[in-house]
């Protein structure tokens, strides 16, 4: 997993430990080629599937995708 991933989403909390560590998974895989669709992104079935599993999961929404991110833009900025 790409270190920038790992830094960016370290206070990530789904509320989920597995939750968590599939959503950074997906995010780097989403990070090698942004501008692709997800299938083509994730290169195998089972990743697509995964991923689309992931996100229609209740507990994982945008906002808590962003949180960290957000945390990191201000820590940052400051």
């Amino acid at each position: 997993m790409e270190n920038w991933v790992i830094q960016e989403l370290k206070s990530l909390d789904i509320g989920d430990s597995r939750l968590d560590k599939r959503v950074k998974h997906i995010l780097n895989s989403l990070s090698r080629s942004p501008e692709e669709s997800i299938p083509v992104s994730c290169r195998t079935w089972s990743e697509t599937k995964a991923a689309y599993s992931c996100f229609s999961n209740d507990k994982v929404s945008a906002n808590k995708i962003m949180a960290p991110h957000k945390e990191n833009i201000t820590e940052r900025a400051q």
